[in-house]
């Protein structure tokens, strides 16, 4: 019974630690930031696009800027989905039980 004791010691540290959860309400609203600056993006791009003229500078820095702040914003969430995709990996497979023997914590080095 020591044996499990002392498993039980040595896993609960990593369950608490992995219990984190997400309710992915921030990338909810992230998405659709993305989604809205996309748009800003495409709408003021196709107007560039659309008169014949040559554009200031400033018409420009504003297209540029806007394109910037969609390309940020989309990096943004990709990293943030990856890593709630690489958290879920390693919760799923963070315990490892064999039969007859105690408890084998395995850690992931991320």
């Amino acid at each position: 019974m020591k044996v499990l004791a002392d498993n039980v010691s040595q896993i609960i540290p990593v369950f608490k630690e992995l219990s984190i959860t997400s309710d992915l309400t921030s990338e909810r609203a992230l998405m659709k930031q993305v989604e809205k600056d996309r748009q800003n993006y495409e709408k003021q791009l196709i107007s560039a696009l659309k008169v014949r003229k040559k554009h200031t500078e400033t018409e420009i820095n504003t297209i540029v800027q806007t394109r910037s702040a969609f390309e940020l914003g989309r990096f943004d969430l990709v990293r943030k989905l990856n890593y709630l995709d690489t958290q879920k990996k390693v919760r799923k497979n963070v315990c490892h039980i064999i039969p007859g023997q105690p408890f084998q914590i395995m850690r992931f080095v991320l």
